[in-house]
């Protein structure tokens, strides 16, 4: 068993009550002899004020994984402990264990049994300051900057992991620490994972990890962990689990439970009441070539659908002129039928009718200057915010690169307000009635952003995020695909060529077979999930062997998997 201390944390005292001097460490090694102990100590501090420059999370997750290799791990069972940031680097030295080949991280890998999660910010915690300023004064780190709520690697990282299905106990405070608050908040202290929650105790951040005595709840579930885990299985570790089915939600809330546990997106409920009936989707996207990333979108807008959500599909028409605005709503409503959908009753407006109905009078409510005033005019966010906010740089960029940032267009600043100004429409069209934003997973900082700005309108509204498809970056691993960027294939998809000539080229990389990469994302997104949504078994049959939802590829040859996913893309893209 070993654990991993969080933030300016230490390899004992971390885990000892500070009135007794006692804690895990001695009562594991009293109650579980069997069982061998090992804390570590890095270096963790958040600001060069506290310490010298700490390692970034992916620097010290392969730190720690040599020196564990170093000592000979790997060879028995190891069940991971972590507190805070202690988490979040298990995590990343299970998934660089896998994605950098080297064979001795692997059995470490391999020999993990159960992680346990204390109080870990799996997509950071809104408490690490986030302005320039506060940068400034606190020198932070890179490490600091990591734990930022919605960092891009951080969200990469809680996607690969959902995927792995580790045996997961989890837990979250609830009580804050003076002049700060709660760390890391209930709703960031989920994993993500099937069959587990964080469990909420009475404690704050610091003393969630020091229990008093042998009774209190964290030592008892972590002890009983350790010895389900120490059990035989009672059914093979080959076996799937039961086909999933629609029928299996009983309303919208249920479908997009089953969504986010499996099929890996991302729901953040914030005002959101189920109450509020009916309930209406905000589907807002850019008018371009149509996507597999819009496919994904109209199948799970069909499922929504299905169980009651009206949609509205709101098209952003300003300044596109390579795609019909026509052509793109077929295309779109094409593949809602698809899956059982009613393209018929979906509402499509677009962007310039917004516009145009607010200066006819017949839609005061949603006046785009007043939003673009207070967006760009009255702002308390510095520039880099409103550059990402607009996708005119990467959500993780710490410098902007001039030369690509002059290639593009200038009304990309204009987007936020107006995408906004489309909610306040709709909010003024359907009264007191809920709404769930559907949107790709990079717009996750979008609408954090809009939370705090003074057009939010007082709506009951939750938000709904695509899983994260991502591109190979030489130092992370993968990191969000930017769509603006150019890409070593084409996502438009046309024709069965257009398919094969863009998986080829992911096969032809390594690590393709990560849950983020297109392969599995578009197996996962676009085969698995409207065979979901249409009702049909999610599965697909290669020469010999059938994939379903849990299904692994590392052990599957692009061989084999190339053309029977090809022929089933192209199934329902086509």
């Amino acid at each position: 068993m070993i654990f991993i201390h969080g933030i300016g944390g230490d390899p004992r005292s971390t885990w000892t009550n500070d009135l007794t001097g006692h804690g895990w460490l001695n009562w594991l090694d009293e109650d579980l002899p069997t069982i061998n102990i090992h804390s570590i100590e890095y270096e963790s501090s958040a600001t060069a004020w506290l310490g010298p420059d700490a390692m970034p999370i992916y620097d010290r997750a392969n730190n720690l994984l040599e020196l564990l290799c170093s000592k000979g791990f790997g060879s028995k069972p190891i069940v991971f402990v972590g507190h805070s940031l202690g988490g979040l680097i298990i995590k990343k030295l299970l998934q660089n264990a896998e994605s950098l080949g080297v064979e001795r991280y692997r059995r470490v890998l391999e020999a993990t049994r159960g992680v346990v999660f204390v109080a870990t910010p799996h997509q950071g915690s809104s408490r690490v300051p986030t302005l320039q300023i506060l940068r400034s004064l606190f020198k932070m780190t890179k490490l600091g900057v990591e734990l930022e709520a919605n960092n891009d690697t951080l969200r990469e990282t809680y996607n690969w992991y959902r995927g792995k299905r580790f045996e997961t106990r989890a837990f979250a405070e609830t009580l804050p620490i003076s002049h700060i608050g709660i760390v890391v908040d209930q709703a960031t202290a989920e994993p993500g994972v099937p069959q587990t929650v964080a469990v909420p105790l009475h404690e704050d951040h610091i003393s969630i990890s020091k229990p008093r005595n042998r009774d209190e709840l964290i030592y008892q579930s972590v002890k009983s962990f350790l010895t389900s885990l120490s059990s035989p299985k009672t059914t093979p570790a080959n076996e799937h689990r039961p086909l999933i089915s629609i029928l299996h939600a009983s309303n919208i809330l249920d479908l997009i439970s089953l969504f986010d546990s499996e099929f890996y997106f991302r729901w953040d409920p914030s005002t959101f009441n189920s109450r509020k009936a009916p309930c209406h989707i905000y589907w807002p996207v850019r008018l371009r070539h149509p996507t597999p990333i819009h496919a994904a979108q109209c199948f799970a807008a069909a499922g929504l659908q299905k169980k009651g959500a009206t949609i509205n599909l709101f098209i952003d028409d300003l300044g596109e002129t390579n795609f019909e605005v026509s052509r793109f709503r077929e295309r779109l409503l094409a593949w809602v039928s698809r899956v059982g959908g009613d393209a018929e009753a979906v509402n499509v407006v677009t962007f310039s009718q917004v516009i145009d109905g607010a200066y006819s009078g017949k839609a005061p409510e949603a006046d785009p200057w007043t939003a673009v005033r207070k967006w760009l005019g009255e702002t308390d966010f510095r520039l880099n915010v409103i550059l990402k906010v607009s996708k005119l740089i990467k959500p993780n960029a710490t410098s902007v690169d001039l030369a690509l940032l002059n290639s593009q267009r200038p009304r990309r600043l204009l987007t936020p307000a107006m995408v906004w100004t489309c909610l306040s429409y709709l909010g003024a069209q359907i009264g007191n009635e809920s709404i769930i934003t559907l949107a790709g997973y990079d717009e996750t900082v979008l609408w954090n952003v809009w939370k705090t700005q003074p057009i939010a309108p007082s709506l009951s509204v939750g938000h709904l995020f695509l899983p994260l498809l991502g591109e190979v970056d030489s130092q992370h691993g993968s990191e969000a695909l930017h769509m603006e960027e150019p890409k070593s294939y084409s996502l438009d998809w046309d024709s069965r060529d257009d398919i094969r000539m863009a998986l080829q080229s992911e096969f032809n990389t390594t690590g393709w077979s990560q849950p983020d990469r297109l392969v599995p994302w578009s197996m996962k997104c676009c085969i698995f999930l409207p065979q979901f949504v249409a009702g049909e078994d999610t599965c697909l049959r290669c020469p010999t062997t059938t994939l379903q939802l849990d299904t692994h590829l590392d052990s599957i040859g692009s061989d084999k998997l190339s053309a029977p996913l090809i022929n089933e893309l192209a199934k329902w893209l086509n």
